[in-house]
């Protein structure tokens, strides 16, 4: 958009509009005893962050940055920070709200670390912005030209090195290379030869940049994240040095020292706690591994009984990001079927971490165990349940044939399904030694994967076993229609109803986790020796 100016097309102005100035103080150690390690917060402006005191780390969508004087940040709305003082070094940071017409989000589209200097001038600007709200409308005039006049400077340096926007962006992509990949042995010298420089001229533009020189900056990610492992796991010293890219476990201890005035021995002594997790779905394998997650999705809570949930918020959904920044998790574990954009939303609070869905209970057990540093728990964990399997095996032999089969299906959304080898299926098959019928033997052998299927009410006795367990719900439609196929000649005319071998059971059955699968082994025992049928003494 332009005016006229002596006949002639003169752009006009972006439209700044001041929204609020707080001057904060951010102490770790203030903050621990309030039951915090970090202080988070979800922007709804346009901020400028400018840090006047202390030392520690501001988390941007996830991304840890070095915090010290001088620091500037330029963030845009919908943006996820957190801030951590190192222990006594205090952060203290203007943040400056703002707001911009959408035809000029262009000019603030590179946002992100920011380098101002002289940095004394932008502490006086922000002090005299800073003070008493204005009486009368000059005064409100005179503090909005102090913000204008402010965030000119602000644009100016911001766009500074526009002339030079290949080499930045070469930096910057390398700069986004060590946050991602840290825990790699990284050469400096190799960075500079990936962006066509010389390593003097990396190093200056990186400093430019950062702040750092970009084996300060690298060493400091490292000891980031060094910090977090050890506060939130179980590892060795010597694992976690080797897991943030440091080789050797004694130079480790040594920057480690000199960087936060603890080794990492002292450091776990001090600050250590229980990490905080906000887990959709894994509660089962986390209490598995000894671990209450600080929240979980309220799906999850039906499964479990009260105790097991003391102190565990529920999370209604869909899940909102804001509810998940305000408990200030350590991590998120999240399934393979959450989508893509709630991904994007949380990434920008905590650390994340996968967990397959199309695993089976001991796969999943096992990589929740190495990234929490409970591999120990987890392979307890599955000994005592073969160990329970083997004796309940031992207990049902006067039941069950050596080449009895079983099959499970459940009725819900209205839909009849059929379960595979996961689920109900691994009580079944794993725990409790049934044969898979062939059909869907076959199914499984297809697919290692299969958890289950929808089928047709006619393709019932194609699937169904010697033994046949069906899931039904306690009210509701699915209840109504559930019954309606209990009723069915379809399903009266399967040999295991007529031989008094089916089953009506709890739909709680068809929950896959160690908690649940202990609960429904010895449900299942005791369900099967209440309607003993084989003798061995009487043969098959």
């Amino acid at each position: 958009m332009a005016y006229q100016h002596d006949g002639q097309a003169a752009a006009l102005p972006p439209a700044l509009l001041f929204s609020g100035l707080e001057y904060r103080l951010y102490d770790c150690r203030k903050d621990e005893e309030q039951g915090k390690g970090r202080a988070f917060v979800w922007l709804t402006a346009y901020t400028l962050l400018a840090v006047t005191q202390g030392q520690g780390t501001i988390t941007i969508n996830g991304v840890s940055h070095p915090a010290a004087y001088g620091k500037c940040f330029l963030l845009a709305p919908n943006t996820a920070i957190g801030v951590e003082s190192e222990a006594f070094q205090p952060i203290r940071l203007y943040e400056l709200s703002f707001e911009i017409g959408a035809q000029d989000e262009e000019l603030l589209a590179d946002g992100g670390e920011m380098v101002f200097e002289p940095f004394a001038l932008l502490e006086d600007m922000l002090l005299s912005l800073r003070g008493k709200p204005p009486l009368g409308k000059l005064e409100a005039l005179q503090r909005h030209i102090q913000f204008q006049q402010l965030m000119l400077e602000v644009l100016k340096r911001q766009h500074k090195e526009e002339d030079e926007p290949d080499a930045r962006g070469a930096v910057e992509r390398t700069i986004s290379f060590m946050q991602h990949s840290y825990k790699e042995e990284i050469s400096i010298g190799r960075l500079a030869q990936e962006v066509n420089m010389s390593r003097w001229q990396y190093g200056e533009k990186f400093k430019a940049l950062t702040g750092s020189t970009p084996t300060a900056y690298l060493t400091a990610l490292r000891i980031e994240r060094a910090k977090q492992l050890l506060l939130s796991q179980t590892a060795r010293v010597r694992e976690i040095a080797g897991r943030v890219g440091f080789g050797d476990e004694y130079y480790f201890s040594r920057r480690f020292k000199q960087t936060t005035g603890l080794t990492p021995t002292q450091y776990m002594q001090e600050f250590g706690r229980a990490p905080r997790i906000f887990s959709i779905q894994y509660i089962g394998e986390l209490l598995a591994l000894g671990i209450r997650p600080i929240a979980v999705n309220s799906a999850m809570f039906p499964v479990f009984e009260e105790e097991a949930l003391r102190g565990v918020h529920g999370i209604e959904e869909p899940i909102d990001a804001e509810q998940i920044m305000r408990l200030n998790p350590d991590l998120i574990l999240y399934p393979s079927f959450i989508k893509a954009a709630l991904i994007d939303q949380l990434v920008k609070i905590a650390p994340m971490a996968h967990v397959s869905w199309n695993d089976d209970v001991y796969g999943r057990l096992r990589a929740m165990g190495e990234l929490l540093g409970r591999q120990k728990e987890a392979e307890e964990w599955i000994a005592g349940y073969m160990e329970k399997a083997a004796l309940a095996r031992e207990r049902l032999g006067c039941c069950i044939r050596p080449s009895e089969t079983a099959s499970a299906f459940v009725y819900v959304d209205q839909t009849l399904y059929m379960y595979g080898t996961h689920h109900f299926g691994h009580t079944l098959y794993e725990g409790i030694g049934f044969k898979l019928p062939e059909r869907l033997k076959a199914l499984t052998e297809r697919n290692k994967q299969l958890k289950w299927m929808p089928i047709r009410l006619e393709e019932l006795p194609v699937y169904a076993g010697d033994r046949v367990f069906f899931s039904l719900a306690p009210t509701g439609v699915d209840e109504q229609q559930g019954r309606a196929i209990l009723n069915h000649p379809i399903w009266n005319s399967l040999p295991a109803v007529r031989s008094g071998s089916a089953y009506i059971v709890d739909p709680i059955w068809g929950n896959y986790n160690p908690i649940t699968l202990d609960k429904h082994l010895e449900e299942v025992v005791r369900l099967l020796e209440e309607t003993r049928m084989y003798s061995p003494a009487a043969g098959s």
